[in-house]
Parts: structure tokens; sequence; C-alpha cells
């Protein structure tokens, strides 16, 4: 573990994010159900390709959504951050890596996450969080913010720990609003949390 601590998460944090303009076909997408009390890590949604990523979910009720990282060959770490309209309040999110760094409860609150072995490819839910959404909203995937002299980051490092920006982050619609299509071109382009909280104003 101190190997992925000392040398995978450094390089994770380390560059710009964009969506148009990530590295090879890596893509994230939120994947949302209704809210599951005894949803665990060995428990989690089967998602083998994009097709089976739900990022349109019509009720107004709690829901889980998960970050699906798809499209990539193998990772030891993982990081995102994740918007959502403030009316619904704050989430509790549970991570399924080895190592956890930050905690999303709040809009635009990030968590980076690793493993002391490559998790293989093609696709991986690395975390999930439970929010009460009693209200149409989007949840959208957002790169974590520039902190202590690092530039915003939003995607993976691969099995020999080089870091991989996401090509394309893509949002997830509840109540009545539809989200973007995990196995279509779209995608949510937000570079900064601030771009992204003006959606729900």
């Amino acid at each position: 573990m101190h190997r992925v601590i000392a040398i995978a998460v450094p390089i994770l944090l380390a560059t710009a994010w964009a969506c148009s303009a990530g590295d090879e076909n890596v893509k994230i997408a939120i994947h949302v159900q209704a809210h599951n009390a005894e949803q665990t890590c060995e428990s989690r949604p089967v998602i083998m390709s994009c097709g089976d990523i739900q990022t349109t979910y019509s009720d107004c009720e709690d829901v889980d959504v998960f970050g699906v990282y798809f499209d990539f060959d193998g990772l030891t770490c993982a990081e995102y951050g994740l918007a959502w309209p403030e009316e619904w309040g704050t989430g509790v999110t549970t991570s399924c890596g080895d190592l956890t760094m930050g905690n999303i409860t709040h809009p635009g609150d990030w968590i980076s996450l690793a493993w002391t072995e490559c998790q293989p490819g093609p696709t991986m839910i690395s975390a999930w969080t439970w929010l009460s959404a009693d209200g149409p909203g989007v949840v959208a995937p957002v790169p974590r913010p520039a902190t202590g002299g690092l530039p915003p980051f939003l995607g993976i490092a691969d099995c020999e720990f080089v870091q991989i920006q996401v090509m394309c982050a893509l949002g997830a619609g509840v109540c009545g609003i539809c989200g973007d299509d995990p196995c279509g071109p779209s995608a949510t382009e937000a570079g900064t949390w601030g771009a992204i909280k003006v959606m729900f104003r």
C-alpha cells in the first residue's frame, strides 16, 4: 500500500482537466438507482459496458449515485468530484478503495481512491453517494478543484501509475431530468466547479 500512497496519488493530482482533451478513451459516468441501505462494495451494480449505465431516473426519492469509470485497461487510482442541486442537502459517500482521501458530502466535494493492486477494466465503480433527490436535478462528475498549487483533475492512474485524464464526463438526471447517453458523444462540459454550479441556480 505504501507504494500506491507515495507514488500513485501525487501523480494523479498533477495535471489539469478538460472534458474534450482527455487521454485515450477513458470516461466517467454517473449511474443512478433507488437508494439501497444494505448496499456494499461487494454488491455494487454489475456494469460491464456503457449500455449497463443508467443515467436517467424518473422518480423523486432517495437515490444512490455511482461514479463509473469505463473504457480503460486497468487502474490503481481514481479521482472525481460530484455536483448536485444544493437544495438536495448533503450526501453520504461510501468508498470502495483501499485508501481514500477526501469525502463527498456537499456539492463540489471530491474523493481520491487508491488500490494496492491493479483493478482490471474495462469498467469500475469506485464509490457511491446517497442523495435525497426530492426535486428535479442533475448529478455530474466534476474535477477536484485546484488546491495547494495543484490544478484541477478528473481521471485515473493506470497500472503503471501513469495519470490519464478522462475524455468525457457524463451526468445523470433525476426526477424528470434526462441524463447523458453513456454510449453517445454527449458529455457534461464544465471545467470548474464554478461553471457547473451555475446549472443549479
